[in-house]
């Protein structure tokens, strides 16, 4: 019998509650592998916070929970294990060197076969210096290119330099090709699978902690997702305001925690809430809990992004059959279907996006369509089955191939959805 194919997932942190998809990615990876031809290593490029250990909600506990192994990757000093020379001290103190060597330690002590690095930044340089330094391949998965110059110029060095890339729309890979003046066909398109939110508490229990009117007497719409300004939070409340004129009985919930980058981002969402006078119709708040405790009392989906690429918030939605309304952005199009598994508007636009939400709310049969439809549509393309397969496979090519610059790339065919 073979020995498994021994992957190291390399992220860069599981930060107290934050649910991001590409962490929830990895975590139905591992949960969906096939144990007996691979196994899998999940390793933090940026070690792991103590409030990360204590917080049952998070995902560094479901991680845990799933069996899967988590390992931060502390940077330790190695005075002991190195000349006593100032230079060599010095070089050493580098958190990033100690990093890499721990990496470096780890990849030999589970003979790890393939990197799996996911995101860039820290984990995409360790990633591709361990790759060099232990001649192992590396796949990335990346979602787009950097926003800021710098990281952009740094992450054509890792990313130009990968075996095989991945992302999960086909905007993203025609974007990704062309920052990397790379063939698209080295660009695996997979989109994430995820498993249906399952809730841990009652709806009434949820509904008396955001303090919700009880179950049925009000209409829930709602957005999950970082509170950060491109996911469009401010357009919903100006839509908001729109749809409480003609359906004054229905609720609005922003759920999501703001990035240290956007830490003042949820006090400009209330002000402007106060400013349009919908504060006591909207709630804005982050829930540390099971994200399925917060779906169970949405009655629509609203995703208002005004830059994206394959929501993991959205392929939930549709897991659990909720009629949606969603911008344009990124690969959206390509994952909701204008008038057949929700409606889609232009990112930015308040106006639109209140009129679907006010059509979904008017006509109860089209969403309930709409919701089905989306359902059925996640079932035959975005469950998490689908997403391990086309990885297992890609991986395992990536392996028999060995590292590009050795042995030529063969072209990988990019999956697509029609």
């Amino acid at each position: 019998m073979n020995e498994p194919i021994v992957i190291l997932s390399l992220i860069n942190d599981l930060p107290p509650h934050r649910f991001g998809g590409d962490e929830s990615r990895v975590m139905y990876f591992w949960k969906n592998l096939d144990k007996d031809r691979f196994q899998q290593v999940i390793v933090l490029s940026s070690g792991l916070e103590e409030e990360v250990r204590k917080d049952g909600g998070s995902l560094y506990n479901q991680y845990v929970e799933s069996g899967a192994i988590v390992i931060p990757l502390v940077a330790q000093h190695p005075a002991d294990q190195v000349s006593p020379r100032l230079i060599a001290r010095l070089f050493y103190k580098i958190g990033f060197f100690t990093r890499l060597i721990a990496l470096c330690r780890l990849i030999k002590q589970h003979k790890v076969a393939v990197l799996d690095v996911h995101l860039g930044g820290l984990a995409g340089l360790l990633g591709f210096f361990a790759s060099m330094v232990m001649d192992i391949p590396m796949a990335i998965t990346m979602y787009h290119p950097p926003r800021d110059a710098f990281n952009r110029i740094i992450g054509r060095l890792y990313a130009g330099k990968a075996d095989v890339i991945v992302t999960d729309s086909q905007i993203r890979r025609r974007e990704l090709a062309q920052w990397l003046h790379r063939s698209e066909h080295d660009i695996s398109v997979i989109p994430t699978g995820v498993v249906p939110p399952i809730p841990a508490r009652s709806v009434q229990e949820l509904t008396r902690e955001f303090n919700l009117e009880p179950e049925g007497q009000v209409k829930v719409v709602s957005e999950i997702g970082r509170l950060v300004p491109f996911k469009g939070q401010m357009v919903l409340l100006d839509a908001a305001r729109l749809v409480l004129d003609e359906f004054p009985n229905t609720m609005f919930l922003i759920v999501g925690f703001a990035t240290p980058r956007d830490r003042y981002f949820k006090e400009r969402l209330e002000k402007r809430a106060v400013e349009l006078g919908v504060d006591r119709q909207v709630r804005i708040q982050g829930y540390p809990g099971h994200i399925g405790d917060v779906w169970q009392m949405i009655d629509i989906h609203a995703h208002a992004s005004l830059f994206d690429s394959l929501p993991v918030s959205i392929i939930e939605g549709m897991s659990l059959g909720k009629p949606a309304v969603v911008t344009s952005a990124g690969g959206i199009p390509s994952l909701v279907e204008d008038e057949k598994t929700g409606i889609v508007v232009p990112p930015g636009d308040s106006i639109a996006l209140a009129n679907g939400i006010k059509r979904l709310l008017r006509e109860p049969e089209t969403a309930a369509a709409f919701g089905a439809a989306a359902r059925q549509r996640y079932i035959t393309h975005y469950n998490p089955g689908t997403q391990t397969r086309d990885l297992e496979t890609l991986l395992s090519d990536v392996v028999s191939r060995g590292r590009i610059d050795k042995v030529p790339a063969m072209p990988i065919p990019a999956k697509t959805i029609a």
